[in-house]
């Protein structure tokens, strides 16, 4: 992998833009971080089949997939090093990550974390050997849960080896989506941060709202998935980037037969056959083609980046974001509201490309959230 910092805040601590040029195979990327990786689930992108990802033009360049396992939904079994070697091997990667322990809830003791990082650490030089008979490339997984001294022996230790990155493991993923708070986690992250080797990337994996992924990357983390357009897509709701939402949280969807963003050039919003009122009918009935819709609008991303590295009001538009996120919640007493935040920002992608315009954003639910004459 070639990593290369094109621009970071003083010290080369927190926030920074960076340019990945080769990753595995592909010698010809040009990926700009921060990066939202193609969430997927057992190899493909949720509710999108082949003909339907050919419609969304999602993969227009070269593009990166992260790829989890189907697991059994009845029964458990073991991995070891061997079965994992094997996974990896007819997968074909191009970058996997280490072999690692990483059951770590909040409330774990330190005797748990502590072994998590004996494991993992353990658990390292495996996974390169394995790397290196795959030609692929590795990334570390750090662990400890919330204990700060495992933390940091994790972090001395895996970066005394030649991983090509490191995803941070334990920090996110247990208990409800809402209960995880970027500010509890935040000095333990940066003091892994500080830790870690500043010329390699920092995957953070998880279903993070656009609040936590800015937050992150104000800390200087680089990469993340794209599962909690996932999640959008699973509640029935939708992402609305147009500055004619309503201000007011009351408002009606089943005689609204406007598209969901006049704007935009996805599949979904393109043209006028699908609207509100259709894409409300379509989750209430639960028929298949309304989860597809919504997949499809939210896995626009848009096109090459423009003013990344040479935007001098990088650091601004974090700062502004933020404070007008935090101001919006402040203003709605409702927990579903709170999601209604007014932003700066073009859309969900747009996060990550740092394209910035003021716009609101919105939910689209089933009739159990609206108010139905």
């Amino acid at each position: 992998m070639k990593f290369h910092i094109l621009k970071c805040s003083k010290n080369n601590v927190g926030k920074r833009l960076c340019c990945i040029t080769e990753w595995g195979s592909k010698t010809d990327l040009q990926l700009d971080t921060p990066l939202c990786m193609i969430y997927t689930r057992a190899g493909h992108i949720p509710h999108l089949t082949g003909d339907a990802l050919d419609v969304t033009c999602l993969i227009r360049d070269s593009s990166v997939w992260h790829m989890s396992l189907p697991t059994s939904a009845w029964s458990s079994f073991q991995i070891d090093t061997d079965t994992f070697e094997l996974l990896q091997r007819q997968l074909q990667v191009d970058c996997f990550q280490a072999f690692c322990d990483a059951d770590t809830p909040p409330d774990a003791s330190a005797t748990r974390c502590r072994k998590a990082v004996d494991r993992t650490i353990s658990f390292a030089s495996t996974s390169l050997e394995i790397g290196n008979k795959l030609s692929a490339d590795v990334f570390a997984s750090i662990v400890g849960g919330r204990e700060k001294f495992e933390l940091r022996r994790c972090c001395r230790q895996l970066a005394k080896l030649p991983f090509q990155g490191y995803m941070f493991e334990g920090f996110h993923g247990y208990g409800q989506l809402t209960d995880f708070k970027v500010s509890s986690v935040a000095n333990l992250l940066q003091h892994c941060l500080d830790t870690l080797p500043k010329e390699l990337p920092r995957f953070f994996p998880g279903a993070l709202d656009p609040t936590q992924v800015l937050e992150l990357v104000d800390l200087g983390c680089d990469l993340f998935d794209s599962s909690y357009a996932y999640l959008l897509t699973k509640k029935g709701q939708a992402l609305v980037l147009d500055e004619s939402f309503p201000a007011e949280p009351k408002f009606h969807l089943i005689d609204d037969f406007d598209v969901l963003c006049a704007d935009c050039t996805c599949y979904t919003c393109s043209g006028s056959k699908y609207t509100k009122a259709y894409l409300n009918h379509l989750m209430v009935t639960h028929e298949l083609l309304g989860p597809v819709l919504l997949q499809m609008r939210h896995g626009i991303y848009p096109d090459q980046p423009q003013n990344t590295a040479d935007d001098d009001k990088f650091i601004e538009f974090y700062r502004e974001f933020l404070d007008e996120t935090k101001a919006a919640h402040i203003s709605y007493s409702r927990a579903w509201y709170e999601k209604l935040f007014k932003v700066l920002i073009l859309g969900y992608a747009a996060i990550f490309s740092r394209i910035g315009h003021k716009i609101k954003t919105g939910f689209v639910d089933g009739l159990k959230r609206l108010r139905i004459k």
